[in-house]
């Protein structure tokens, strides 16, 4: 499951998070958050820091066969059981995460995960992403309540079309995501017209503004208001017929 955006800032790395949690407590499987934002992702400081190995660490480790293996590279969230396979110390390192490291990663994790979030940079026009929209089964596009958001998602949507993902699109998540408190500078609603016709409404989800979330920390699932649960566990719901069908 790819989730992308081609705007920063409109709270992607938090939908990989809620929803890679939501999948992990209601699944009675493994389910892992793969940061793959070669220009420093933050996946890692909105689950919790386990251990401080990245992809890097996994893909070099010829030892790697079994799941304790792997569970020695990821951080986990008890509570709901998400895994996270953090990004390279963007400051410490100068190497980046390519396609690779990329697919080498996903080989190892579809071994022993039901489910592999992929928290995307922002870029789509480069090697990387087209790797990771090449093996997604499923895409969730973020966008944010704002107008620059807005129109950066139209041409993320037509990029797609034209870029032969028709497949990813037929079944795409919207999720617009209300990243700050008080009335958007945007109508929703009409946006969310105009986006039907690119996405079907039912697979389109607008995200309420959450103090929690807006902390910037670590997030716990159960801080989260009432209806931002209920509309992750609705995108999952939504999500559930392309994943192996072993939910709780």
């Amino acid at each position: 499951m790819a989730v992308i955006g081609l705007k920063g800032g409109v709270g992607k790395t938090v939908v990989s998070e809620g929803l890679g949690s939501t999948l992990g407590l209601h699944r009675g499987d493994r389910v892992i958050a793969m940061d793959a934002d070669p220009d420093g992702g933050n996946l890692i400081m909105r689950h919790g820091v386990e251990n401080q190995l990245s992809i890097h660490d996994l893909v070099d480790d010829t030892s790697v066969v079994r799941y304790h293996d792997v569970r020695a590279h990821t951080s986990q969230n008890g509570k709901t059981r998400l895994e996270v396979l953090a990004g390279p110390d963007y400051a410490g390192s100068d190497r980046v995460i390519d396609t690779g490291d990329f697919q080498k990663a996903l080989g190892i994790l579809q071994e022993h995960y039901a489910v592999v979030v992929v928290d995307c940079g922002i870029g789509l026009k480069t090697e990387l992403i087209r790797s990771v929209l090449a093996e997604a089964g499923a895409v969730v596009v973020v966008t944010s309540a704002s107008i620059d958001a807005m129109h950066e998602t139209r041409d993320a949507l037509a990029w797609l079309r034209h870029a032969g993902y028709q497949r990813l699109l037929d079944t795409a998540v919207l999720a617009i995501n209300r990243t700050e408190a008080g009335r958007p500078n945007v109508d929703v609603a009409q946006a969310i017209e105009q986006f039907s016709r690119e996405i079907r409404p039912d697979r389109i989800f607008e995200l309420p503004f959450d103090r929690h979330l807006h902390e910037g920390k670590e997030i716990t699932l159960e801080l989260l208001n009432k209806k931002t649960r209920r509309r992750y566990l609705e995108i999952a719901a939504a999500l559930s017929d392309l994943y192996p069908r072993t939910v709780n």
